[in-house]
């Protein structure tokens, strides 16, 4: 575990001989990995690869769940950044001793005795500074010090006593999960083709074997086949090691449990027991979030009213065909997407992220994820909602990217998380209306009201000692009293004396009248004379990184 861009893989390259780096877009670990180092005729050490970007934060908790050791990887030139101190926090918080890989250390701007002291100074006290935590000074890119490294394993391995069952029911974690109808390569079976719903099992208790039913969270499987890291089919997975599993009915979610069963009726009755539970818990929580969002809309419009009554504005006059209107707007002012990515881990990240949105100016809308290339379904649910499709490092083949063209879906292929954050950011924002913003050019005082009769009709006007700036006739004006906006409008009549002017300067006395002959004056209203400028507006938007 550790910083982005500190090395992990890199190290990870070392140790399996690979060259997972250059397969990662944007140089970063996006969803985790698993293989097995060979380190004696008898030993061997699973490693699992966790991102490192700030995303990907339970990927990490879930990494640190697992492992008996976690190697804290830190750069000799960053020293400890924010994701070190996370990762720190998670390996405590599991309970799970640390070994630190001080890594790049071969760098000109390399500095181990003060990524000794940084680290000392968060509670991890290094061997070479008098403390208990072993510390491997490496460089991950020239392969020195690696077998240091895997010594600190062993022995700390060793001090632990780890041991497991290797004869009871099969349990295990799943690490992640995939629909895999692409023959691509994956991080733990680099060579699995058209497997369908596939799944990364870390074995820790038992034997996995084919035909052994599974549980796991709400899925089922029984096991069809199980691949190695190389992609070849075994015929059983022991304790700690990493097989991907084939022949679940449904995607199960990256950190469930797995448990083995006796029958696949057995295990459907769980499932059922467990999505009956989840359908009750949430229709719980949806009556009371209704009952909160009632009580909201009724405490707002009562206030609304209240205020409509203290300033004689309650009734309004509603202009015709405003209802359409108002929907077409409303519409306009939505963004909504369909959602694919290559593995659960990183469709989880990326719903936590987009899950931060908050900016109602632009609501974003979700209609549908998944995990898998994309399909007939996703284009026909698309067309359907008016959604954007974006495609997270997953296949989309040709023929879909035609359809699409053909059913006129905006279809969106990334390959970085933060690539494809950004242009969503990017669509809102282009969705969210420009404000009007008032430019105050002058203000008068409303000092005396009276009516002059013009055809036989009686017309209000205001008199006014302007305080501020000028008042331009032909420019906008409002009524405002008590700090409140009541009207807006042009302005008809603007008199200096009995002589009609165009503009009144500060200090000056004026009798001024709105177009609108409706309106009423009170003395101490305000009058504004003022501009509209517009102005862009951004979605607000924290990724978190």
């Amino acid at each position: 575990m550790g910083h982005v861009d500190h090395g992990k893989t890199s190290l990870l390259d070392s140790l399996r001989n690979s060259d997972i780096v250059s397969g990662e877009f944007g140089g970063i670990t996006q969803h985790i990995g698993a293989f097995v180092v060979p380190v004696s005729k008898t030993l061997s050490v699973t490693f699992i690869d966790t991102p490192g970007h700030l995303a990907f934060a339970e990927m990490r908790a879930r990494g640190a769940q697992v492992t008996d050791i976690v190697v804290l990887v830190v750069a000799a030139d960053d020293g400890v950044m924010p994701q070190t101190l996370e990762c720190i926090e998670h390996a405590n918080r599991a309970k799970v001793p640390i070994i630190v890989a001080i890594n790049k250390i071969d760098k000109a701007d390399a500095n181990i005795k003060r990524t000794e002291q940084m680290l000392a100074e968060y509670g991890v006290q290094l061997e070479s500074i008098g403390g208990d935590v072993i510390g491997v000074p490496i460089s991950a890119l020239k392969s020195i010090n690696i077998d240091k490294l895997l010594e600190a394993i062993l022995t700390v391995a060793e001090l632990q006593d780890l041991k497991g069952d290797p004869g009871g029911p099969v349990e295990g974690t799943i690490l992640e999960s995939r629909n895999d109808t692409t023959g691509e390569q994956d991080d733990v079976n680099e060579n699995i083709d058209n497997k369908g719903n596939v799944a990364t099992v870390l074995v820790q208790r038992g034997s996995l074997k084919k035909g052994t039913i599974l549980v796991a969270g709400k899925s089922v499987v029984r096991v069809r086949a199980l691949y190695n890291e190389k992609g070849n089919q075994v015929e059983k997975a022991s304790l700690s090691i990493p097989v991907v599993v084939s022949g679940w009915k449904t995607l199960p979610c990256a950190g469930d449990e797995a448990f083995e069963v006796e029958s696949e009726n057995f295990a459907n009755r769980l499932v059922a027991v467990k999505k009956n539970e989840e359908l009750a818990k949430k229709m719980e929580q949806d009556s009371v979030a209704v009952s909160q969002k009632h009580d909201e809309h009724l405490k707002k419009y009562r206030e609304d009213l209240e205020r409509r009554r203290a300033t004689g504005t309650i009734f309004r006059k509603r202009a015709r065909g405003s209802g359409q209107q108002i929907e077409d707007k409303e519409k306009k002012l939505r963004y909504t997407i369909l959602l694919k990515s290559d593995v659960y881990g990183t469709l989880e990240a990326l719903m936590n992220i987009i899950n931060k949105y908050r900016d109602m100016r632009c609501p974003l809308d979700i209609v549908n994820t998944g995990v898998g290339p994309i399909n007939d379904e996703d284009l026909e649910e698309a067309s359907l909602f008016g959604a954007t499709i974006y495609a997270f490092n997953t296949e989309v083949s040709h023929v879909m990217e035609m359809n699409a063209q053909k059913m006129k879906i905006p279809l969106k292929k990334f390959n970085v998380i933060y690539h494809m954050l950004n242009d969503i950011k990017d669509e809102l924002t282009k969705r969210i209306p420009v404000v009007d913003v008032d430019d105050v050019s002058g203000t008068a005082d409303v000092l005396a009201i009276f009516d002059i009769t013009e055809k036989n009709k009686k017309i209000p006007v205001a008199g006014c000692r302007v305080t501020d700036g000028n008042l331009e006739k032909k420019l906008l004006f409002k009524l405002v009293r008590n700090g409140e906006v009541i009207h807006r409008d042009t302005i008809s009549t603007l008199k200096h004396f009995k002589t009609d002017v165009q503009s009144i300067k500060k200090g000056q006395e004026c009798g001024l009248s709105f177009t609108n002959h409706e309106i009423k004056f009170q003395k101490g209203d305000q009058i504004v004379c003022y501009t509209i400028r517009q102005v862009a507006q951004e979605a607000k938007w924290d990724f978190g990184f």
